[in-house]
C-alpha cells in the first residue's frame, strides 16, 4: 500500500498501523455510545411530538363533538336566552380548546429546542473525539 487515504499522498514508512488500529478502537468505543445517545434522544422526541399533537387531535374531536351537540339540542328552538347560552358556551369551549392546543404547541416547540441543544452539544463532543484522530 504505497498511498494513504487513496489520494497521491505517499504512506510513510514509520507508520504504525497497530496505533492507527488501536485509536481507532479506542475513538469509535466513544463515539458509538455519543450517536446512540443521539439517536435515542431524537426518537424520544418524535414520540413525544406525536403524543403531543394526538392530544391536539383529541381536543380538536371534543370540540366539534361538543359543538355539534349543543348545535342539536337547539335545533328548532327560538328562545333568545337558549340561542344566547349556546353561543357563549359554544364561544367559551372554543376558546378553552384554543388555550390548551396552544399550551400542547408550546410543550412540543420547547421539546423540540431541548432536543436540539442536546444533539448539538453530543455532536459537539462526537466531533472533539474524532478530530484528533483525523
Amino acid at each position: 500500500m504505497k498511498y494513504t487515504f487513496q489520494d497521491s499522498t505517499e504512506l510513510p514508512v514509520q507508520r504504525d498501523f497497530i496505533q492507527d488500529l488501536q485509536d481507532f478502537i479506542r475513538v469509535s468505543q466513544e463515539t458509538i455510545p455519543l450517536e446512540k445517545s443521539i439517536i435515542e434522544i431524537k426518537q424520544g422526541n418524535i414520540n413525544e411530538t406525536a403524543l403531543s399533537q394526538q392530544r391536539i387531535d383529541e381536543i380538536e374531536k371534543f370540540q366539534k363533538e361538543v359543538t355539534d351537540y349543543i348545535e342539536e339540542r337547539v335545533r328548532g328552538t327560538e328562545s333568545e336566552e337558549i340561542l344566547e347560552i349556546k353561543s357563549k358556551t359554544i364561544e367559551t369551549c372554543a376558546s378553552i380548546a384554543l388555550l390548551k392546543k396552544n399550551e400542547r404547541l408550546e410543550d412540543i416547540d420547547r421539546q423540540n429546542r431541548l432536543t436540539l441543544i442536546e444533539v448539538r452539544q453530543l455532536e459537539d463532543r462526537v466531533l472533539s473525539t474524532l478530530s484528533p484522530f483525523f
